[in-house]
C-alpha cells in the first residue's frame, strides 16, 4: 500500500487522526485531512487520490453524501463512507452515490484494513499504464470511451474533461494493452463495450457518436456486447 495517497474527510479532529494512525500502520504514508466539503473539494482539485475515506455527517449535516455524489460525478476515485448511522434511509442515500463500501463507527482497524486492501486490489485491475515518449501515464479504463487511429498514433478519448491522449501505437497494440472490456469494431477503432448504448449490424452508438462496424467483425462484436 506504500505510495498510495488517501484523503480523509472528517470534521472531528481526534477521529481523523485516529483513522490516519490506522492507515500509517498499514504502510500508507501519503495522507491528507479535510474538515469540510469545501476543503475536500479544494484538495481534490490539487491532488490525485487513490482512495477517500468520507464521513457521512459533517458539520452542516449529511454533506458527506453530497460530497460522495460530487466525487462520483467528477472523479474516477474510489471512496468509502464512515458512518454512525445505520438506518435504512441513510444507507439508501449512501448507496445511490455508488461508494466502494461503508464502515460503521467506531471503525475497527481490522475492518478498515480489509476494505482498503480490497479497494487497492480491485483498483489496480481498473487502471491501464501507457508509456509515451519515456513518460508513464496511468488511466482508469472506465474513463476511456474509444480510441481511433491517426497515422502512426492512436487517439484515446475519455468520458471526462481530459483531453484526448495521443499514443504511438496501432489498433492491435493498443487493444493488447487495454485487454478485457475493449473490442475492435473496424480497422481503425477500438471501443469500451461498457459505454456502448446500442448497436446494429452496421454501427454502434457511444454518447452522441456513431461508429461503423466492419462486416467481418460484427459476429465478434455482437458476442462481446451480449455477454
Amino acid at each position: 500500500m506504500k505510495n498510495k495517497r488517501i484523503l480523509i474527510v472528517e470534521d472531528e479532529v481526534i477521529l481523523a487522526e485516529n483513522h490516519k494512525d490506522k492507515l500509517i500502520s498499514f504502510g500508507i504514508d501519503k495522507i491528507l485531512l479535510a474538515k469540510s466539503k469545501e476543503e475536500a473539494i479544494t484538495l481534490l482539485s490539487l491532488h490525485n487520490f487513490d482512495l477517500i475515506l468520507l464521513d457521512v455527517r459533517l458539520e452542516k449535516g449529511f454533506e458527506g453524501i453530497e460530497l460522495g455524489e460530487y466525487i462520483q460525478d467528477k472523479y474516477a476515485t474510489s471512496f468509502i463512507y464512515l458512518t454512525a448511522h445505520s438506518d435504512k434511509s441513510t444507507i439508501e442515500k449512501m448507496l445511490r452515490s455508488k461508494p466502494y463500501g461503508y464502515l460503521s463507527k467506531p471503525v475497527r482497524k481490522s475492518d478498515l484494513f480489509a476494505l482498503v486492501s480490497l479497494v487497492f486490489d480491485n483498483v489496480e485491475e481498473d487502471f491501464v499504464t501507457i508509456t509515451e515518449a519515456g513518460t508513464t501515464y496511468k488511466f482508469n479504463k472506465e474513463t476511456i470511451l474509444f480510441a481511433q487511429s491517426s497515422g502512426n498514433y492512436m487517439l484515446i478519448h475519455f468520458n471526462n474533461k481530459e483531453k484526448p491522449f495521443l499514443h504511438r501505437s496501432n489498433v492491435e497494440q493498443l487493444l493488447n494493452v487495454l485487454s478485457d472490456g475493449f473490442i475492435k469494431i473496424n480497422r481503425s477503432t477500438i471501443v469500451n463495450k461498457n459505454h456502448v448504448e446500442n448497436f446494429n449490424k452496421k454501427e454502434l452508438t457511444i454518447g452522441n457518436q456513431q461508429f461503423k462496424i466492419s462486416k467481418d467483425l460484427f459476429g465478434d462484436v455482437e458476442i462481446e456486447l451480449n455477454r
